[in-house]
């Protein structure tokens, strides 16, 4: 596998298991918590993120997927052992997609379903970073509990 494919599917394979570990113990209540009128839950950022991940790897390794990107968004009454599961399928489509990316894969422009077009690099990279503003929004949401759910705290 490529050196930089590897290292992004280690790193975000890293970002799941963050992901996992702040959503454990979650109750239904808590993941569709929103802080503030426009922002997402918890559940609809884990949707959103394996979505937007799946649909950028399954691009660059030529592999069909088909997406509800509003859908993602309107994620509600999921437990954490269901968000955990959708970490889990991103693990596996990881390390289904990956061994198919090589350094062609990587130069070739390759064009979304929005129309949008960039090169598999810039495709990976980007998802890499967009999985870890997530997560710290997830961390953001989390550290406004204590005003919503008393006893419950994270020392950020």
């Amino acid at each position: 596998m490529d050196p930089v494919v590897a290292t992004l599917v280690e790193r975000s394979k890293w970002v799941h298991q963050v992901l996992r570990d702040e959503v454990r113990e979650l109750t239904p209540e808590q993941l569709d918590f929103t802080p503030a009128p426009g922002t997402n839950s918890i559940a609809a950022l884990i949707a959103h993120t394996v979505g937007s991940e799946t649909e950028l790897w399954s691009t660059v390794a030529s592999a069909g997927f088909t997406r509800n990107r509003a859908g993602e968004f309107t994620t509600k009454g999921k437990t954490a052992a269901e968000l955990i599961r959708l970490l889990d399928a991103a693990d596996y489509m990881l390390d289904e997609l990956a061994p198919r990316i090589d350094l062609n894969a990587l130069a070739a422009v390759w064009q979304r379903p929005n129309g949008e077009a960039q090169t598999g690099a810039y495709w990976l990279i980007n998802s890499f970073s967009h999985i870890r503003e997530h997560m710290g929004h997830l961390q953001l949401t989390k550290q406004l509990f204590p005003d919503r759910f008393p006893g419950v705290a994270r020392p950020y």
